[in-house]
Order: C-alpha cells, then structure tokens, then sequence
C-alpha cells in the first residue's frame, strides 16, 4: 500500500489524534468523559447499521441508531459472538461499499477454539499505536529516547503486529529516525539464546512480550545470560500474568513488572498503573462485566468481559463476547490520577475455569495463588490439570540448577498440597507430579496455558 502520510489529511488527522487523545484521561472529568463515550459510541453504531451483520441483528430487534443515545443504552443492542464473526467474514463485516484492498486483514491466533478473521482500517490501526503511547507514559518511558525491545509474531502475514508494522511504523521511519529505538523480535520460545544475545546488545529501557517469554529470558538471566540487559520496566501481554511469574522476573530483572490487557480484536484494552489497578482505555473502548445472566456484577466480583470498541473503520466490535476472559472490575476512583474503568484482577480465559463438583466454576488466577505464596525458585514451570471433576494434577518442571537446593523435592511437593488444600479444603483431590515439560510445550506457535481442563464443559 501507499505510504499514508504521504497524504495530508491523514497526516493530519495522525497528529491530531497523537496532540489531543494521549493525555487526555488525565485531563479529562468524569462528566465530560461520559459525554466523550455517548458521542463515540453514537458514531460507532451509525458506522456499524452500515454493516450486513450488524445491521441484519439490529433490524431483528426494531432497533434504528437514533435509539442509542449513549452508554446507558448500551444494553438495548444485541451481543455480537465470536461466532457471528467468523460466519459473516469476509463479505458481512464490512459495509458492502468499502474497498477491502484498503483494508487489512487479521487473523487471531485461535488460543481458544477456530482462528478469527475480521478486517482493520489504516487509520484504526495509527490509532491503536497513538493510544498505545498512554502505556509507555503511564510505565515512564519515551519512545523518543528510549530504547524499546517488543516480542511478537511481527514477520507473519495476517498477524496484527505484521499489519501495524508495515502500514504505520515501517511508513513512520520515513518521517523520524526515532523508530530506530525500537527492536523487534519474534516470539522468545524460539531460538531462545539468539534473542537474548541480541537483547543484550540492544540494551533496553523497557521491554514488552508474553509473560511465558519474558520469564524464558529471566531464566537465562539467572544463569547468567544478559548482563547488559537492566531495562527500567518489563510489560507483560498476551497471556496471564500470575504472582509466582511476576515475581519470579522482578527477582531476576530488578525491576518491576507491569501487566497489560489486550487483545486482536479490541487492540489495548488496559494496563496496571502504580497502585496496581488496570486502566481500561475509556476513551477509546468501553468494557461491561456480566455475570452468567448477563448482568452486570458487582464492584470485586468476577464476570466476563464483553467489548465495545469506538473508533475503526473496518470491521466494528460492539457489544462482542469473543474475548472470552474473566476479570475483576473495581467501581471506584484510583488514587495515580488517570481516571477510567478500573479493573481489579485479570482473572484468566473463561475456557479455563475449573469447575467444582458442586457445579460452580473457578477463576484460572485462584489456582496459580498457592505457587506465589510458596516464592521458590526451584520449580521452572507449573500447570494445573484437572483430570476429573474432583481431581487436579499440578505440574512442575523443576529447575535443574536448583534441583538440591532446599527444601527436598519431597519437602517441596508436601508445602505445594499443603498451600492448594489451604485454599481449597477437601474440594479436589491434588496430586504434585514432576514432569519434564507441561502439556503444550512443543507448540511453538503459542504458549503452553496454565490451566487445563479435560472436562466436557458442554
């Protein structure tokens, strides 16, 4: 594609948006903030009546865009699945007028079942890097001036980094040799010794990836690996960041760790500030937590994240339950000053809820609390199993370098049933096992997952 600065009114835009969007929740009232969001999701549902899929659902509900007013209507419009995606795509996720040679095609990773495809415009994309900029300032770091490590599946047509890459930042060195801060790197479970001799090169003030990868780097720092790489901040994203991980790379990297929400379709969604709270991007998307029901749920009780997004020009995400995640929101004002949609925990993907046999279902991030209270650094990796509906297996990989350390594997083994029966009482039926590599380690597409459920949720 042409270079879309070459275009003055896109330029334009790009430096309106980067002027006046990244500030503005520090600046922002929670009156004028509400009033921001009516506005923006007015826009956003007129663009998607325009859309087959949507319009065909709104059409089935008598509903017509002048009926949305704002947020306090959001409930009147229909939920929009992964599914309905899916099935729509290509030709129903888009207006039917719309080029789609100017569109880019993303596909999601499929971590829970069928890949995804929809499609992003340019400018959405600009977007999402220009909101981006409010983590990297939130975290204390400059694009400018310092010096940016990220992990990803940047050389991979169809992947969401390959699409900002070549139509925004390759397209940006032409205008600022900033850019050249920056080193991007593909996923860290391959070719593991090679990227962090190039890390250590580099030399990074902040580093962002998955946490499985930056705690593979943090094991090789331990050892000795990278003595040059002392970045102020790591960003985790892209899987679930649990207590025994984070501590475990703040240990070894001396700095702290921060966590932030995303995903494909709905880009950044939300990173921890200094109190530890995560800031949704309310400006930019808006998020409900519902219950099993489909109400809303209380200020420290779970619930499942459904998105609606704002701005974007290529395929809308309104009212979408495709995330698939479970988190903690917190109704109440953060203290750091950046005022949003606040959320408390990331509680893990829906599809690994553990289920009890009294028929209740348990957040992924209890399951990984009992490895953070123990702090020990003998054991490389864990994944909870659950194997039956009353029996969970854990597994270690248990790191060789500390292997007679103490306390003794068995000594080890007793303290890890002791701290989950702690948890749990005599709900499940635990049993440690030591293995070599957890379930999942060979794809080297995507990272093993935590939590494992072999039960037919139905």
């Amino acid at each position: 594609m042409i270079n879309p600065f070459l275009n003055p009114v896109f330029t334009f835009k790009a430096v309106k948006s980067y002027l006046f969007d990244v500030d503005r929740l520090w600046d922002i009232s929670p009156e004028k903030l509400k009033r921001f969001q009516d506005r923006a999701l007015r826009r956003a549902v007129k663009y998607a009546y325009t859309v087959p899929l949507y319009n065909k659902k709104y059409k089935e509900l008598n509903i017509h865009p002048n009926d949305i007013r704002g947020i306090d209507d959001l409930h009147k419009l229909p939920m929009v699945s992964k599914n309905d995606i899916r099935d729509a795509f290509p030709n129903s996720v888009i207006p039917k007028n719309v080029n789609k040679n100017k569109l880019w095609i993303i596909h999601s990773s499929g971590s829970t079942g069928k890949p995804l495809s929809f499609y992003r415009d340019t400018f959405g994309l600009l977007q999402d890097l220009v909101y981006g900029d409010r983590s990297l300032r939130i975290v204390d770091i400059n694009w400018r001036k310092d010096r940016l490590t990220s992990f990803g599946p940047h050389d991979s047509p169809g992947r969401y980094d390959y699409a900002a890459k070549h139509a925004i930042l390759d397209n940006l060195k032409f205008f600022s040799s900033s850019l050249v801060n920056a080193q991007h790197l593909t996923y860290t479970y391959k070719d593991l010794n090679e990227k962090i001799e190039k890390i250590n090169t580099f030399k990074p003030d902040f580093i962002l990836g998955p946490p499985v990868d930056i705690q593979a780097l943090a094991f090789l720092k331990k050892k000795g690996y990278g003595k040059d790489i002392k970045p102020r901040v790591i960003v985790t994203s892209g899987g679930m960041l649990d207590g025994y991980v984070r501590s475990y790379i703040e240990d070894a990297f001396h700095c702290k760790v921060v966590d932030m929400y995303s995903s494909v379709e709905m880009g950044l969604g939300a990173i921890e500030c200094e109190e530890g709270n995560y800031h949704v991007l309310s400006d930019y998307l808006y998020l409900e937590f519902l219950d099993e029901k489909g109400e809303p749920v209380s200020s420290g009780e779970p619930g499942h994240v459904v998105l609606t997004r704002f701005f974007g020009k290529g395929t809308p995400f309104i009212r979408y339950t495709g995330l698939d995640d479970i988190v903690t929101p917190l109704y109440d004002t953060c203290p750091c000053g950046l005022y949003s949609q606040l959320i408390k925990r990331i509680d893990g993907r829906r599809v690994h809820q553990i289920k009890s046999p009294d028929g209740k279902y348990i957040t992924p991030s209890i399951f990984t609390e009992p490895m953070r209270v123990l702090k020990t650094e003998k054991i490389l990796q864990f994944q909870v199993v659950q194997e039956k509906l009353d029996k969970i297996d854990i597994l270690i990989v248990i790191n060789e370098d500390k292997r007679n350390d103490p306390p003794s594997l068995d000594k080890l083994i007793a303290e890890i049933k002791k701290e989950y029966y702690k948890i749990f009482g005599k709900t499940f039926q635990f049993e440690v096992k030591e293995v070599k590599k957890v379930i999942g380690s060979d794809n080297l597409s995507k990272p093993p997952s935590p939590i494992i459920t072999k039960l037919n949720k139905g």
